[in-house]
């Protein structure tokens, strides 16, 4: 994941025997509860929860153990196009790396919201896209 300290990766990488396991699915519903937030509407937790049995039972550890494999600085370092960051405060994103390998990046931060950010708060995402757009598209005619 972009920039997630190596503590936050080791962390995740250690559930994949969890996921690996015959308890995957509950270990996976614990893993996506914590990324969630006490703000989120209880339908969009309901629904997040609830499609959880749609992911393939090896796809939950394979994702975490690829994804987690890097902090993705190489990739990110490499971006050459306007570059817009919605997090929220709680992402455990290496801020000072990202200022220095994309110093002209943009970074949102919506508020209310856990991961699920453009289901929860899409006015907040689709305020910032819009600003993003409408600015590179001014800076680049």
């Amino acid at each position: 994941m972009i920039l997630f300290p190596d503590p936050v990766r080791e962390q995740a990488i250690r559930l994949v025997p969890a996921f690996e396991s015959e308890a995957w699915l509950n270990a996976l519903e614990a893993y996506f509860s914590r990324l969630l937030s006490t703000y989120d509407p209880p339908d969009l937790k309901a629904r997040i929860l609830g499609e959880l049995v749609q992911v393939p039972r090896q796809l939950a550890a394979q994702v975490m153990r690829d994804g987690m494999s890097t902090d993705g600085a190489e990739s990110l370092g490499r971006v050459k196009c306007p570059l817009l960051v919605i997090r929220r405060r709680e992402t455990p994103i290496d801020m000072e790396r990202l200022a220095r390998l994309q110093p002209d990046a943009w970074v949102g931060c919506v508020v209310g919201t856990g991961h699920w950010m453009g289901l929860a708060v899409p006015d907040q995402v689709d305020a910032m896209l819009d600003r993003f757009l409408e600015a590179i598209t001014v800076r680049t005619t």
